[in-house]
């Protein structure tokens, strides 16, 4: 396929716009604690969710798993049970 003129410069344009943006950073003491501070953002999105919708599947499930992931199995277990007490085919 040859291409030359406009189309040529377009597809270029493209391809670069598709490219991702990645920042990388060599303080690995800032990215745990950015990684930490996402974690709990995330837990804390999800609990306000289910604060407006206790029966939401989703972010309960979604909040077990960050839950699990955090290495909090007590809590994670809770929420599952509470999961499946409200959905059970979930």
């Amino acid at each position: 396929m040859n291409l030359t003129g406009t189309d040529a410069v377009t597809l270029q344009f493209q391809f670069r716009q598709s490219q991702p943006i990645v920042q990388i950073s060599h303080d690995k003491t800032s990215n745990d604690a950015r990684a930490g501070a996402s974690q709990m953002d995330k837990i804390e999105g999800l609990k306000e969710i289910l604060e407006m919708d206790p029966k939401n599947s989703f972010a309960r499930y979604g909040l077990a798993m960050e839950l699990a992931g955090r290495g909090d199995t007590d809590a994670a277990l809770a929420e599952f049970a509470t999961l499946l007490t409200h959905d059970p085919d979930y």
